[in-house]
């Protein structure tokens, strides 16, 4: 048994020759059965006193086979000239499979997962993040889907090659935001296997980017929640060598480099509290020192709106947003008089 058709994948509908050669001529119309791998029936007919006899296979819905073959046959009426009746059924060893390669394919390819290599962490505007499609058989270069993010920001990914992948880049979007990334939904470009059939399924995977990573999308710069003096050294009044203490409260994580201020108000006078400690963490505390000749011994220490500077350092969120610094001003605290010999 063998097949002229070119080796290669064929879907529903697509045509297969199949030729029979027997030992020695048979009369024309005389016919076998063939029964393929894929359970199909084909009649194979006689054209002329010869040799062969040949059939078409006509893909059916649903058939499969990994190299056509043919399985078994059933005699119809087949004489030589001399009307010797064939007899035996026993398959060939030379069948179909022996010198082609024919794939029989009629199942629709569909996306089976969507992952990124891209790094956990957080991202911020203009960051990127590659995401892939794999899908459930090796499909066309050149397809593409279209990806929706749990961001709302649509990625189209595209098969750079023959193959099981469709890749792209998300690139961040100032006001995006996601508590870790995913896909939401995806629609169809053009995606077909390679025998054609196409993708129909826009069935979101249950392997999500969010299976495998922890990607975090914000966007939004940290804000000072609030600024409060809230301890200090010594007792109050407060004399040189007392050390006060300022916490500013952030409405999430922020991280410090450098040094950065705040400028705390005694009497009328300008003094500067450097970064101390809590990076990382929520709330940042800033220490000054009394020096001699500081006095407020009236109405106690106060801050100026605005107060905090970054002085060369930086404040960022995990994203590496840089946080918004305004805040309001806090009133003279009688808990904190200052005075020092004059």
């Amino acid at each position: 048994f063998t097949s002229t058709t070119a080796d290669g994948s064929y879907k529903s509908a697509d045509t297969v020759n199949i030729t029979a050669t027997v030992s020695e001529t048979v009369v024309s119309g005389n016919t076998i059965t063939v029964i393929l791998d894929t359970g199909d029936s084909i009649l194979l007919t006689a054209a002329a006193n010869g040799t062969t006899l040949v059939g078409t296979y006509t893909v059916g819905a649903a058939d499969t086979s990994s190299d056509l073959t043919v399985s078994s046959f059933s005699i119809g009426t087949v004489t030589d000239s001399a009307g010797n009746a064939m007899t035996s059924t026993t398959l060939p060893g030379t069948n179909i499979a022996s010198g082609s390669a024919i794939i029989i394919d009629t199942t629709a390819p569909t996306v089976i997962s969507f992952t990124s290599t891209t790094a956990d962490g957080s991202y911020k505007s203009a960051g990127t993040v590659n995401i892939t499609a794999t899908v459930s058989e090796t499909i066309v270069s050149g397809n593409t889907i279209t990806v929706t993010l749990d961001t709302s920001d649509n990625v189209t990914l595209t098969a750079a090659a023959n193959g099981t992948t469709l890749v792209g880049t998300y690139t961040v979007s100032s006001g995006d935001t996601s508590s870790d990334l995913t896909v939401s939904s995806f629609s169809i470009g053009t995606v077909i296997d390679i025998a054609g059939n196409p993708m129909t399924s826009t069935t979101v995977p249950a392997t999500n980017i969010a299976t495998g990573s922890a990607i975090v999308i914000d966007t939004t710069a940290p804000t000072v929640s609030s600024v409060a003096i809230t301890s200090a050294t010594g007792t109050s009044p407060h004399n040189v060598g007392d050390i006060i203490s300022v916490t500013s409260s952030f409405n999430e994580n922020v991280t410090v480099t450098g040094s950065p201020t705040l400028t705390l108000k005694v009497e009328t006078t300008g003094r500067t509290a450097m970064y101390s400690s809590g990076s990382g963490g929520t709330s940042l505390v800033f220490a000054y020192t009394i020096i001699a000749g500081d006095n407020d011994d009236n109405n106690g220490i106060s801050i100026d709106m605005n107060a905090l500077a970054l002085n060369g350092g930086t404040i960022r969120d995990t994203a590496s947003n840089d946080a918004t610094l305004t805040h309001s001003a806090v009133d003279n605290n009688s808990d904190y008089i200052v005075d020092t010999p004059k």
